[in-house]
């Protein structure tokens, strides 16, 4: 009896919930910031810090990306993706839920936007910004 209860223990203990494909604070190295820009189908700049990515390989091809950039890169980076960031509205737009490092809910400041872009893409963009300090981007990119 004991030898079941310990054994139901352990089994327990490694029998863990984990979340699929979640990044928290990867280094530089982790992350290749050139091709993630690729995958993703925006500019970029090298100051970028990856908080997560998720890809789903299938029909969509979907990959989704939680950044952090300082403010004056990202305003000049951002000129050059192919959604215009004019059309920002408030709220989460297509974002989704919130689900592990994806969490655009949690930003009251956020503002959103979509668009079908090169190879019958979708592109949905989120973007909190308050003050100074660095901006959250919020980046899917998946087939339609």
């Amino acid at each position: 009896m004991m030898v079941a209860r310990v054994a139901l223990a352990l089994l327990l203990l490694g029998c863990k919930p984990q979340e699929r494909n979640v990044m928290n604070t990867p280094s530089k190295n982790e992350v290749d910031l050139d091709a993630l820009a690729k995958e993703l189908g925006v500019a970029l700049p090298p100051t970028t810090r990856v908080l997560g990515v998720d890809r789903q390989e299938g029909r969509d091809d979907m990959v989704r990306a939680k950044l952090e950039v300082p403010k004056t890169d990202f305003e000049e980076a951002g000129n050059r993706w192919p959604i215009d960031l004019e059309k920002l509205r408030p709220g989460v737009g297509r974002l989704g839920v919130d689900r592990g490092f994806w969490n655009p809910s949690q930003y009251q400041e956020l503002r959103s936007a979509s668009a079908i872009v090169e190879g019958a893409r979708g592109l949905h963009v989120g973007v909190a910004s308050s003050g100074e300090g660095p901006v959250i981007v919020f980046v899917i990119n998946h087939g339609t």
